[in-house]
């Protein structure tokens, strides 16, 4: 640690497995100051080697992941459940909260920074839960966290609080992929004893702390941060009662939250579908500020993943052109939204595959277009898991849209409703001879709102 100093990257790797070896003999106290060190040395390597914004979670030099989320297990161990809270978020959506800090007024007091928790509850309403999963890591990560899994449940009044779950990854595996994939024999399949499972280990040991206490009603919505382990777990499978959002971090939540207070409401509603424009056409419409006058944006076209590289995910908009002053490689990137959109909409809606999500980036959740609307200026972003056929889609994002532009409702509880409306659908509804064509999870759980939702 001496000979490296504090700001080589591997120091905070050395520090971070010394810190594994403690809390793997049981000595949870001497793995927090050692996580501690670690996730100060960290932060002080992404400030060195980082550029700004969301570019900086770019770094290799950072490959190895935050020990935030760490270090929040091993407080959580200990009972400190408000100080693992705090540790935790001090770990998520750097990238964005630099992007967001950056569009806000000079002077604007702790841009950047984490919120205080005091000041995340204040923005939470009664009937909202924020609930967040750590510790449930995909396999190619496993080793990186200590062998434990927690969640936390934070409301707008009382202390958070953390809650142990029982982990078994070999099952939890294969649960997630039968929901993933489409039922053998078509309709619902076993959709009902699938999310029976998937609940009652995620999702049943939390239930107790979304009830109603001190002078709170019970939780009807829940807003998850979007973790590596939360994003593997759709949440309309855990709980059909709730609606349901994701969110970055708690902090982006509330910014968003104080966002929409201060921002126009939209007289129109307007949606507009980016279909049959080229791109040089879509970026002279964000460019001349056209883009803002529309609540609703849905982009209905095949995207790419773009690879491993962060922000390069994309949606196909039209040919290749290399001819007359506008030549276009016919795509929109993330990191081309993030470089100059600027946008005041409720919602941009992207359908057509899980690259809405983009890659994973330590520290900073999925680095991608859902992430890049947000910062341009969109409250909510809606991403799929996974690919879902064309016909399941248009259905679901025909009611979504209805929902939203016609009966006014909030972003989760306009996708709520479409889940819900789709998976109890009957044959006379489709050309389907099944009781319950799209009933099985595969079909609308992994439809997900990313952002704020009001």
């Amino acid at each position: 640690y001496n000979a490296l100093g504090q700001e080589h990257p591997l120091t905070a790797a050395s520090l971070h497995n010394l810190a594994l070896v403690y809390f793997a003999e049981g000595k949870a106290r001497e793995a927090e100051v050692v996580w501690s060190q670690a996730a100060q040395s960290f932060d002080a390597v992404r400030l060195r080697y980082g550029v700004s914004g969301l570019e900086r979670a770019r770094e290799r030099a950072l490959a190895d992941g935050s020990p935030w989320s760490a270090l929040a297990i091993c407080l959580a161990r200990q009972g400190k459940a408000a100080e693992a809270f705090r540790s935790l978020e001090a770990g998520l959506a750097r990238g964005l909260r630099d992007e967001l800090a950056s569009r806000s007024p000079p002077g604007t007091p702790g841009a950047g920074e984490a919120y205080e928790i005091d000041r995340i509850q204040r923005l939470l309403r009664p009937h909202q839960a924020l609930v967040a999963w750590i510790g449930l890591a995909p396999r190619a990560h496993r080793g990186a966290l200590p062998a434990e899994a927690w969640a936390f449940v934070v409301r707008s009044k009382g202390p958070p609080t953390a809650v142990r779950l029982e982990t078994d990854e070999g099952e939890s595996d294969s649960l997630l992929r039968e929901l993933r994939s489409p039922p053998r024999d078509g309709g619902a399949g076993d959709a009902p004893g699938l999310a029976g499972k998937v609940k009652s280990r995620w999702f049943a040991p939390l239930e107790p702390h979304l009830q109603g206490r001190e002078g709170l009603p019970a939780a009807r919505e829940m807003i998850v941060i979007a973790s590596g382990s939360s994003l593997r777990v759709p949440l309309g499978v855990l709980s059909q009662e709730h609606a349901a959002s994701y969110t970055p971090s708690a902090t982006v939540h509330a910014w968003l939250a104080e966002r929409r207070s201060s921002r126009r409401e939209h007289p129109s509603r307007k949606a507009f579908a980016v279909e049959g424009i080229d791109e040089p056409a879509l970026q002279s419409l964000a460019s001349s500020g056209q883009l803002r006058e529309y609540s609703f944006i849905h982009f209905p076209s095949s995207a790419d993943l773009g690879g491993r590289r962060a922000l390069g995910c994309s949606v196909r908009l039209g040919p290749v052109s290399s001819a007359g002053p506008h030549s276009s490689d016919g795509k929109l990137t993330a990191a081309e939204v993030l470089k100059s959109w600027r946008l005041d909409a409720e919602v941009v809606a992207l359908s057509s595959s899980d690259a809405g999500l983009g890659t994973p980036g330590e520290g900073d959740g999925f680095l991608g277009f859902a992430q890049a609307f947000l910062a341009a200026g969109s409250q909510g972003v809606l991403v799929s898991l996974w690919p879902v056929g064309a016909g399941p889609t248009r259905l679901l994002m025909g009611r979504f849209r209805e929902n939203m532009l016609q009966r006014n409702l909030p972003g989760p509880q306009a996708l709520h409703e479409a889940q819900r409306w789709l998976r109890e659908l009957s044959p006379r509804d489709t050309t389907s001879q099944e009781a319950r064509p799209y009933g099985h999870p595969h079909y609308w759980a992994g439809f997900l709102w990313i952002g704020e939702g009001g």
